[in-house]
């Protein structure tokens, strides 16, 4: 990996996932939406924007798998 780049999962560093729930929450209008959507507890989704911890690398495909869709009509 180049000095400095995060690593990729399908089109996604790891550090624009926090980003990406962002985006799909502006999309959506809250967080609860995005968690609706994710099928996760509303905490989850805010303790993985925050950055406490990051599900892995499976976790992070299919989850954006499922931001995909919202976020390409942004």
């Amino acid at each position: 990996m180049p000095n400095g780049a995060s690593p990729q999962y399908r089109g996604v560093a790891v550090n624009d996932f926090p980003y990406q729930l962002v985006r799909a929450s502006n999309e959506l209008g809250t967080m609860f939406d995005v968690a609706r959507v994710l099928e996760v507890q509303p905490s989850l989704v805010y303790r993985w924007i925050a950055g406490v911890d990051l599900p892995g690398k499976e976790r992070i495909e299919e989850l954006n798998a499922r931001l995909e869709p919202l976020l390409l009509t942004a």
